[in-house]
């Protein structure tokens, strides 16, 4: 079971394990949730995660139009955001999920 504290957080984004509206958390999908706006997140799908983690700075807002259909450097900069901003997050919140699954595996042995 995934921990209560978000893979990463800070004064303007959050990226956790996508939460259903019956309170499950998924250990597969993601969540990018807009800190100033609590009812506005972006579903990141299975593997999405790891691919803006390793994304070029160039195709960040691009793999995002790609999932969410409206994300845009325009609504980026309404919630004090750059791509930059969003690939740091991506890839600290990429590094946090790794670091707990090999920790769970070696728990598991």
């Amino acid at each position: 079971m995934p921990e209560e504290k978000p893979l990463y957080e800070d004064s303007d984004l959050k990226i956790d394990y996508f939460k259903s509206p019956d309170g499950n958390k998924s250990c597969e999908d993601h969540e990018i949730q807009f800190v100033c706006s609590n009812e506005r997140y972006i579903l990141l799908q299975r593997g999405v995660l790891k691919e803006l983690a390793h994304a070029k700075r160039s195709r960040l807002i691009q793999i995002l139009d790609n999932i969410s259909g409206h994300m845009s450097f325009k609504d980026l900069r309404r919630h004090n955001l750059t791509a930059d901003a969003i690939g740091v997050a991506a890839h600290c919140a990429y590094i946090e999920e790794e670091k707990r699954f090999e920790e769970y595996k070696a728990k598991s042995l």
